[in-house]
């Protein structure tokens, strides 16, 4: 290539280049502290960084301290991310939002940096008792139900006082 042909070159407005559409998401986004999602996620991250400690002190490395080991250590970047991406919110834009579904996705992810932690535990427990664990597993099971069932019983009961048709002919 010659000097010349650079040398022709318009200048690049600085408005105009490839990085416009990063400094569009930038401005968006609103910092805030102390959420909820942070809270919970620094909790995890404790537990995770408490057991992995923990486990350093221990001579006996059987199979249910291997899954919490690898479990905690999943989970750490995920809430991670997870506690970065809650201290920040995004002014809403029509159409499709890229920054809305990056949101949505940490959320995603730290869900399921959420569900290692509990794999973790578990594990943890069933170093220490299987039947501890069996039963911590047989009772998150019956909660979870109950905590999905309990609101359609609620909202049943209401509209069948709060209604004159008869919900059942």
């Amino acid at each position: 290539m010659s000097d010349e042909h650079t040398a022709d070159a318009p200048a690049i407005d600085a408005s105009q280049s490839s990085h416009r559409p990063v400094q569009g998401i930038v401005g968006r986004l609103r910092s805030h502290e102390g959420g909820l999602r942070q809270f919970v996620d620094a909790g995890l991250l404790g537990t995770c960084i408490v057991m992995l400690a923990a486990m350093l002190g221990s001579h006996q490395q059987d199979t249910p301290l291997t899954v919490a080991a690898v479990a905690f250590a999943v989970a750490l970047p995920m809430l991670g991310f997870g506690f970065i991406t809650a201290s920040y919110t995004a002014d809403p834009v029509p159409g499709i939002d890229l920054l809305a579904v990056l949101m949505t996705f940490s959320q995603r992810i730290e869900f399921v940096g959420a569900l290692a932690v509990f794999v973790g535990v578990i594990a943890v427990v069933w170093h220490l008792s299987a039947l501890a664990a069996i039963l911590l597993i047989v009772t998150s099971v019956i909660m979870l139900l109950a905590y999905s069932v309990t609101p359609t019983v609620v909202a049943f009961n209401y509209a069948k006082r709060h209604s004159n048709v008869s919900p059942l002919p």
